[in-house]
């Protein structure tokens, strides 16, 4: 119960927000509210995260500059083990809106919501995320673009790596493997979100994750999106090969 409240109190305080400040200022509290937010979560759902950085990772996940986060996706728990790591906001597609808690929670959290299926819009998209990492805030990329069961990593799509392009914005690849991943963890598919978070709640045991941040990328002017696309996945996959996990 003390997760159902934790999150009833996070969402009048990400509201109040909302309501109160500039869109600047906004962006900048609400990523440090998700930061606090996601770590009391992460004690409370028993995630036992053990991570490791690179040396240059450090500025960015002490929140010191905006960032890309380039990572796998395997469920909503990934939300939380990333905030909890470092302030930041994410990018979420416009059909989070079909599920009831998740849509609310993605609203009020300061979430940039892309529409992928339409790429007349990707413009407005890239300049909104752009302006969210100039103004020194963290901004959570899920290139695969939906999730996938945690055996494997899904192929990265490229287009939102464009927000970085003649910048001088990093992108840092981050990894997140789940220890014996099974579909008590992995929400995809037609998983129903209720049911699967209701399960979670009342599971006893502890849920092992690994998570990497790698060495920044830094693009140059000879870098293209699908150039960043390709590093990120590859340095992502290489994870789970070490781990012994064909991606």
């Amino acid at each position: 119960m003390s997760i159902l409240l934790t999150i009833a109190l996070y969402i009048p305080a990400a509201a109040l927000i909302n309501i109160l400040l500039p869109y600047h200022k906004r962006l900048v509290l609400l990523s440090r509210l998700n930061h606090y937010t996601a770590r009391i979560l992460c004690v409370l759902l028993r995630l036992k995260k053990t991570y490791e950085q690179d040396t240059e990772a450090a500025s960015v996940l002490r929140g010191k500059k905006g960032a890309l986060i380039a990572a796998n996706h395997i469920s909503y728990l990934d939300i939380i083990l990333i905030g909890s790591l470092f302030p930041c906001v994410f990018i979420t597609s416009f059909d989070i809106t079909q599920y009831g808690l998740p849509s609310l929670l993605a609203r009020v959290s300061g979430s940039l919501m892309v529409n992928r299926s339409n790429p007349s819009k990707i413009s407005n998209d890239i300049e909104r995320i752009q302006h969210c990492m100039k103004s020194g805030v963290c901004t959570v990329l899920f290139p695969e673009a939906t999730t996938g069961n945690g055996n494997s990593v899904l192929p990265f799509h490229s287009p939102l790596f464009q927000t970085v392009i003649s910048s001088d914005i990093p992108v840092l690849p981050l990894t997140i493997f789940y220890i014996n991943c099974s579909d008590r963890i992995a929400w995809y598919g037609d998983m129903p979100f209720a049911g699967h978070f209701l399960k979670l709640l009342f599971c006893p045991e502890p849920i092992p994750v690994r998570m990497y941040a790698d060495k920044l990328l830094i693009p140059d002017t000879r870098t293209t999106r699908k150039d960043l696309c390709r590093t990120a996945e590859r340095i992502i996959r290489s994870h789970f090969t070490k781990l012994g996990v064909p991606a």
